[in-house]
């Protein structure tokens, strides 16, 4: 992302793809089409921290492939390159599994020099030199098939519709009829409360409201409420990703702002305080600083906090600004939460 090819919308589309559908990262990064595998291939050296010595789509060595048999070529996903002497150059789309290479060392009787390559072009000179069925869905990647272009089509264009969430007005109150003074506010608080009211599934919400809140913080994190812990439910913002964030866990049972919120009621705004629960926390969001301008907001359902929403702005006037429209938000998302959970019948 660094160099402007991902953002993080597209990379989160991605790793949403992959829960969806499985397979590898790079799997399905190439089959959304926004990258080729030669573009891919520089990008997987600097996540692993190597660099490759053989080319990922040259031929191997007949010697170094006969350090192997098929079956063990198939069962460790290894595909031997160049031999020199004793030591043997293997192309991998995992060099991080330890286990495997260390075996495969020990069946060659060799010193392993690590590359890496995209899991197809691992699966394509599998097929070729040892020829171990070659998986269809690999197959339509290289064969120039983008399976998932059209979701991630749709993805970006929904981003850039001219329905997209507007900004809530910087001084929006929290009453709603205040809240509607202008067109431009009126329209987006709307649209939410639309969303929301059309909404069938709990786990939809974060998906909904997350980009209204982003345009108030710069980064922003929703936790569902259990009796021992918040626990994390989804987040948007540098650094954030709903897989890492679903992990964590927020111990109710000390002292913090975060309990603070949830036994009063009550928003907070203003730093961070410097305890251990929160410091837990903000290492587990891998955030750069300490937060000045953090806010926390309680989401109410049925007369008890559901959820909470914990938000850092970039300043004290935006942390201001922030506030009353973030208490909107959450009042509508208090309401969902309760329709959405109330048995029918």
């Amino acid at each position: 992302m660094a160099d402007g090819v991902l953002d993080d919308g597209m990379v989160e589309q991605i790793l949403r793809s992959v829960r969806e559908h499985g397979g590898s990262l790079d799997t399905n990064l190439l089959e959304s089409g926004l990258i080729t595998e030669a573009q891919l291939v520089p990008y997987l050296e600097t996540v692993y921290t190597l660099q490759n010595r053989v080319d990922p789509f040259g031929d191997p060595q007949p010697e170094a492939l006969r350090l192997l048999r098929p079956d063990q070529a198939e069962r460790y996903r290894v595909v031997p390159m160049r031999r020199e002497v004793r030591a043997v150059d293997v192309l991998v789309a995992d060099p991080t599994n330890v286990r495997i290479l260390d075996e495969v060392a020990f069946i060659t009787g060799c010193r392993l020099i690590t590359s890496v390559a995209c899991e197809c072009r691992v699966a394509s000179l599998l097929h070729q030199a040892y020829q171990i069925a070659l998986p269809t869905r690999l197959a339509a990647i290289l064969a120039g098939e983008c399976v998932r272009r059209e979701e991630m089509e749709v993805f970006l264009a929904r981003r850039r519709a001219p329905d997209k969430p507007m900004p809530l007005d910087d001084t929006a109150p929290l009453h709603t009829k205040e809240f509607e003074e202008t067109g431009e506010v009126r329209r987006s608080y709307h649209q939410l409360a639309e969303k929301l009211d059309a909404c069938v599934d709990l786990e939809e919400v974060p998906a909904i409201v997350l980009p209204y809140l982003q345009v108030l913080l710069s980064r922003v994190v929703l936790f569902h409420v259990q009796p021992q812990f918040l626990r994390g439910w989804d987040a948007r913002g540098p650094r954030l990703r709903r897989e890492a964030v679903e992990l964590i866990r927020v111990k109710l049972s000390t002292p913090s702002v975060f309990r603070w919120v949830l036994e009063t009621g009550s928003s907070f705004a203003g730093p961070v305080p410097q305890e251990d629960v929160e410091e837990d926390l903000l290492i587990r969001l891998a955030g750069q600083s300490w937060p000045e301008h953090a806010l926390v907001v309680p989401v109410a359902s049925r007369d008890r906090v559901a959820a909470i929403l914990y938000g850092e702005a970039t300043g004290a006037e935006a942390l201001r600004k922030a506030r009353q429209p973030a208490e909107v938000i959450a009042d509508l998302v208090g309401k969902a939460v309760t329709r959405l959970t109330t048995p029918r019948g």
